[in-house]
């Protein structure tokens, strides 16, 4: 994912496994079709902390990110 130093667009899904406490969340750019998958919450915000911040250029994956293989 190339972000937009100007412009970004997500769709966020949050759900949670049965009884589990944890939240998950997926995250899919609304420009393209990568999507990826967030074990919790605080992932989710590191990468976007990190996608706001790389002004255009494609981030590493911090750990805990993956890129959703179903898709």
């Amino acid at each position: 994912m190339i972000p937009s130093s100007t412009y970004q667009s997500y769709l966020v899904r949050f759900w949670r496994d049965n009884s589990q406490r944890t939240w998950h969340a997926s995250l899919q750019s609304t420009t393209d079709t990568e999507k990826f998958v967030f074990a919790e919450i605080n992932s989710l915000f590191e990468f976007l902390l990190e996608q706001l911040a790389t002004n255009g250029d494609a981030p590493d994956h911090p750990d805990g990110i993956a890129a959703d293989p179903t898709d």
